[in-house]
């Protein structure tokens, strides 16, 4: 499934209203506490510049030299993205607000009657689309040893290069650096997981976290 038409189906499906009451079973302090933090860091996602800028690039060719593509990213805009992206995404331990562990959270306290199965079904759009995301929906990059889909590239670019020193994707993004394609793909595959996760936030866990027969606020 492409992620554009996912994303058509999560606006179809979230026109009908949640009944997340009867769908869920209460949070405990701990896990309401996470849920609240994963809205906050949406928050702060969604005023990114960056995800409101053009993605754009340019291909210089010179005689005897490999071809090069540019980008034209705010280096400024980018950082401050990176930095609040990386919440959402990269896995860390068992109290990390994740999109992927906010979603397993709320999954393991959906409750079995009509509304549970429901509200089961969103959260398997919600699965698609992280994964169309990053099996990318645009510009592809093919080697001689396969394709490199978009979200391995930005794998390779945040553990390798911004947020870690992973060896192996440092050395590969080393390798590809002239073709300026690998970077690209992967801006553009964070860009498209930040609409998925900031949706999550909307539809899903804003409206379980404000409901204070779900979520305590007693912490």
């Amino acid at each position: 499934m492409e992620l554009a038409e996912t994303l058509v189906i999560i606006r179809w499906v979230m026109d009908s209203p949640l009944d997340f009451v009867t769908a869920l079973d209460p949070f405990d302090g701990a896990e309401s506490a996470r849920l609240r933090r994963y809205v906050s860091y949406a928050d702060e996602l969604a005023k990114c510049t960056f995800l409101g800028e053009k993605l754009s690039h340019s291909l210089r060719m010179a005689r005897g030299k490999p071809h090069r593509v540019e980008g034209r990213e705010d280096d400024e805009a980018l950082g401050a993205w990176l930095l609040r992206f990386r919440r959402m995404h990269l896995e860390g331990g068992q109290t990390s607000a994740t999109f992927t562990a906010m979603r397993r959270l709320v999954d393991r306290h959906v409750r079995a009657n009509a509304a549970g199965e429901v509200l089961r079904r969103h959260l398997r759009v919600y699965r698609q689309a992280r994964k169309a995301a990053r099996n990318g929906t645009g510009i592809q990059l093919h080697l001689a040893a396969g394709q490199i889909k978009p979200g391995d590239a930005l794998d390779d670019w945040l553990n390798g290069v911004y947020f870690h020193d992973d060896e192996d994707r440092l050395q590969r993004v080393d390798a590809l650096r002239r073709f300026g394609m690998h970077r690209h793909i992967a801006l553009v595959a964070g860009r498209d997981l930040s609409s998925v996760y900031l949706g999550f936030s909307t539809y899903i866990v804003r409206p379980v976290a404000a409901e204070p027969t779900l979520c305590r606020s007693d912490l």
